[in-house]
């Protein structure tokens, strides 16, 4: 039984019992704990995900709005995100502007280039490298992202930009095979890094820089690794060579820190670490 409690927001309690009628995992102290939590003034939207699945994956495909809006809006410089649930957001403002900046600067950007951005989530990287290049496309697997990534190009007016929803790998291949040649290739893996399928492809549109943010230190030099050229692979990559590794700490209460890494010879790697 839930015991409604006086609170300045009673419709709170109303609003959570008619989003999750019906819903199997329902339980009455669900909605108690969000009329709390709905009385912190910093608390936009509070979302319910369902997810009954028995392995690693996170976040399921139900969702209920339980309080607040389906999205929140964060700024970056003069960028407006809107960040719906299943997005990624650095969550440290000051650090991810240095991050993001680093990834313009390493890109070397003059407005005449052609950037392909993979795993671009929102389009936050994406959005600070058009307005100093060309072109932009956006690639993202989560498709909730990608329709994100298109609402803030609307919002921010920015038209010289595509997104799609696809495997990086998969759409990498493609853009292989139509004969595409980026000038500056960005990436941004979670923290398994690239498949080797997604390097190859990266390498046959020979760039003439690539920017590597990357999360995982192990992951990012097994990447670079894979990079190079190999006496029994089908063709020979150019080599591509880092100059320097900057890192950028976002978590500071943690051991974790986000790098850098430039390339006199036209590799260029931001990475997060």
């Amino acid at each position: 039984m839930l015991q409604l409690l006086h609170d300045e927001k009673p419709t709170v309690v109303r609003q959570c019992l008619q989003a999750l009628h019906g819903v199997a995992v329902f339980r009455p102290e669900l909605c108690e704990m969000i009329q709390i939590l709905s009385q912190n003034e910093h608390v936009k939207s509070i979302i319910l995900n369902i997810n009954q699945r028995k392995d690693n994956v996170i976040l399921g495909e139900e969702e209920f709005v339980v309080y607040g809006n389906k999205t929140i809006q964060d700024q970056l410089h003069d960028l407006t995100f809107n960040i719906s649930s299943k997005s990624f957001f650095q969550v440290n403002p000051i650090q991810t502007l240095n991050l993001y900046d680093l990834a313009v600067e390493y890109a070397q950007l003059t407005g005449k280039e052609t950037v392909l951005d993979l795993y671009c989530g929102i389009g936050t990287i994406s959005l600070f490298m058009v307005q100093k290049a060309k072109h932009v496309i956006g690639i993202e697997i989560v498709e909730d992202a990608i329709k994100d990534a298109k609402v803030n190009a609307q919002i921010n007016g920015i038209d010289n930009i595509e997104f799609y929803c696809s495997d990086a790998g998969t759409f990498a291949k493609k853009l292989v095979q139509e004969n595409l040649k980026p000038d500056v290739i960005s990436i941004d893996p979670s923290r398994k890094g690239c498949d080797q399928n997604t390097l190859d492809s990266i390498l046959q549109m020979d760039p003439k820089r690539i920017v590597y943010i990357s999360c995982d230190p192990s992951t990012l030099a097994l990447d670079y690794i894979k990079t190079k050229p190999c006496g029994e692979a089908e063709y020979c990559y150019l080599s591509y060579e880092p100059e320097n590794i900057k890192a950028k700490a976002l978590y500071h209460s943690f051991g974790f820190v986000e790098t850098g890494d430039k390339d006199e010879d036209e590799l260029i790697a931001a990475m997060k670490i």
